[in-house]
């Protein structure tokens, strides 16, 4: 996707007006605006590959270390950072979760025509930018299912 504008726009900046451009219209009230500057450079080497991001087997310790540790964030931006996950859907070839043919008894998205649209999602409304991860984390029962393996919980 970045390769047709790799003449006008850093690989960096590219992926961070996406993000913004995604978020501005997953925005069901459309009331979020937010500034874009450019200027980011790319990198072919990253220093830091182990624990780059928080592994969510390791819980609150493994956020603070990450993102308040590493990345200098306090921890409210932590927790804000995590409300992403109410948008899009996770791979299992990116991250180790999700579910596969294999599993599809494991359902968390309750009937099946919901299932189509909230697959690999944290939510069932992927596509809308709200509050339905964290409402799901304090309201929604929670098993704790292993369909990928033992150390891929999937609470």
């Amino acid at each position: 996707m970045w390769q047709k504008y790799c003449d006008k726009i850093s690989r960096a900046d590219f992926w961070v007006l996406f993000g913004k451009l995604s978020l501005e219209a997953a925005d069901p009230t459309n009331s979020i605006k937010l500034d874009y500057q450019f200027g980011r450079q790319d990198k072919t080497v990253c220093e830091l590959e182990v624990d780059r991001l928080p592994n969510p087997q390791y819980g609150v310790e493994m956020l603070e270390k990450v993102f308040v540790t590493q990345m200098g964030l306090t921890m409210e931006d932590a927790v804000t950072l995590l409300g992403a996950h109410t948008l899009g859907h996770t791979h299992i070839e990116n991250s180790g979760y999700g579910l596969t043919t294999e599993n599809e008894d494991f359902n968390p998205c309750g009937d099946d025509a919901q299932r189509a649209n909230c697959l690999n999602a944290w939510v069932y409304n992927p596509h809308e930018f709200d509050n339905g991860f964290y409402y799901s984390l304090f309201v929604q029962l929670w098993d704790n299912k292993q369909p990928n393996g033992p150390d891929k919980n999937l609470w």
